[in-house]
């Protein structure tokens, strides 16, 4: 860490405003949070973390107007997330403060910021930028790409309203955050204010030994609305592989409740495992790790962890697009193509006579670094 971008660090007032608790246990969201700020604490400074709160409309009337509000190309994404009045006079009334922003939907509270409080310095911490991944959605949403539902359509349709939110948001940001050079190419109006810095992952707790384990994992997010996103490979391609493989079951873990959709339910060889604590040493356990994450931008956390754990894992060619600069040190991660590959790669991760070497991915404190020198110069 260079010593100006230290000292300067601890002298500021340092805000991070997030929309959920950013701290542990890990069920392999991206949201960088809880890394960042332990980053900031080590240089000296005392940054204040701020979980907005969700104000749900109560009445059919104020549903619509929210609706209009989220339709509108000059408010937010989820105006529905406010902050804390007390904490919003602080940020304005302080001398030059330090402003991380996460995740991108509360790209709303940009602007506003910085308008109250020109010496604000806001780094905007993006896991995708939602205005090429609203157009991902439109292919899957008119049938270009399997897997895409009504709600993918109706994204890719309001594209233009996106990039209008985001510009915006952009405009006032000071550093934009993204995770690789490959998103950055697809912001290219944003080239100067990019800091390409991948998640990092920490050393693995635990080490592959699941050769002899007939369990294959799969994370799910059962809590949120983009539910559906894992449906067609589990009607249609994780039966092809049990056919080919009776013996293999498929454990789905990640955040969600006990009453599973039946889509879930009824296919043969499919559990729910729900949240787990010890992610490493449950993933080491594991036969292998799927990730057939078919509409997405950036990069997977999950996919990370796998790649430091150097366990096999069978991932799709979305979600690979990301971590291209690594694959080539990882031979036991192998990339489905198209929805017909999967068996094949399937396949040769079980014939493969693997020997890991778990290693961590990135460093959180050098992600810092970067930003630093970008916002501080």
């Amino acid at each position: 860490m260079n010593s100006i971008a230290d000292t300067r660090l601890a002298e500021r007032a340092v805000f991070v405003l997030t929309s959920k608790p950013p701290f542990p246990p890990d069920d392999g969201q991206k949201i960088p949070v809880a890394a960042y700020y332990q980053a900031m604490r080590a240089l000296g400074a005392k940054p204040e973390i701020a979980v907005l709160t969700r104000s749900r409309p109560k009445t059919a009337g104020a549903t619509v107007a929210a609706t209009l509000r989220r339709l509108n190309p000059f408010v937010g994404f989820h105006a529905a997330e406010t902050l804390d009045p007390g904490l919003a006079e602080r940020i304005v009334t302080a001398d030059a403060p330090l402003v991380f922003v996460s995740p991108a939907r509360l790209l709303h509270l940009v602007a506003p910021l910085k308008k109250r409080n020109p010496s604000t310095r806001i780094v905007l911490q993006l896991n995708d930028a939602k205005w090429p991944m609203y157009l991902e959605a439109l292919t899957y949403g008119i049938g270009l790409r399997a897997g895409g539902t009504r709600v993918d359509l109706a994204k890719g349709l309001l594209t233009p309203i996106t990039w209008a939110k985001e510009w915006r948001a952009y405009s006032a940001a000071d550093v934009v955050v993204v995770q690789t050079e490959r998103e950055q190419a697809r912001l290219p109006f944003l080239a100067k204010k990019c800091v390409p810095a991948m998640n990092a992952i920490p050393a693995p707790g635990a080490v592959w030994h699941g050769q002899d384990s007939t369990s294959v994992a799969m994370q799910v997010n059962f809590s949120n609305r983009r539910t559906s996103k894992w449906r067609p490979f589990v009607e249609k391609v994780w039966p092809r592989i049990r056919a080919a493989h009776p013996e293999l079951t498929l454990a789905l873990f990640g955040p969600g409740s006990e009453i599973m959709p039946d889509w879930v339910r009824v296919t043969p060889g499919v559990t729910y495992v729900g949240m787990i604590d010890d992610l490493d040493g449950f993933l080491a356990a594991q036969r292998m790790l799927l990730m057939p994450l078919e509409h997405m931008t950036g990069v997977s956390n999950m996919v990370l962890r796998g790649l430091a754990m150097d366990m096999p894992q069978v991932i799709s060619e979305s979600s690979s697009a990301g971590v291209q600069d690594l694959l080539g040190q990882h031979p036991a991660t192998f990339v489905a193509r198209h929805p017909d590959d999967y068996l094949h790669c399937v396949d040769a991760a079980l014939e493969l006579e693997h020997n890991p070497h778990p290693s961590p991915i990135g460093d959180w404190g050098d992600n810092l670094d970067r930003i630093l020198e970008k916002v501080l110069a």
